[in-house]
């Protein structure tokens, strides 16, 4: 196990993220939303009450499945375990399993 937890910017599928940034750059949130009348549903999650809504954030299917897919592959459970035990509780986000879009 590595003593550091890393960045999110560090790991090389940030690259990835940033050219759907850039290819989503000119995009409208409310055009999303146009373009996909399933976008709610296939976007957000409830669990015990608490909804996850990222329908609203600059994101379409491709970016989403790439954000999941290469960080999930390229982060170490062990390193997450230790940096979320480390993390002041104010400041720290939740995980939430999503299913596929």
């Amino acid at each position: 196990m590595t003593d550091t937890f890393t960045p999110p910017h560090r790991l090389p599928a940030w690259r990835e993220l940033e050219a759907h940034a850039a290819r989503l750059r000119q995009t409208r949130v409310t055009a999303l939303f146009e373009g996909d009348p399933q976008r709610f549903d296939a976007f957000s999650r409830t669990h015990d009450g608490l909804l996850l809504d990222c329908s609203k954030q600059l994101l379409d299917r491709a970016a989403l499945a790439s954000l999941l897919a290469r960080f999930v592959a390229n982060i170490d459970p062990r390193e997450l375990d230790a940096a979320l035990a480390a993390a002041d509780p104010a400041s720290t986000f939740f995980i939430v399993k999503l299913t596929p879009v």
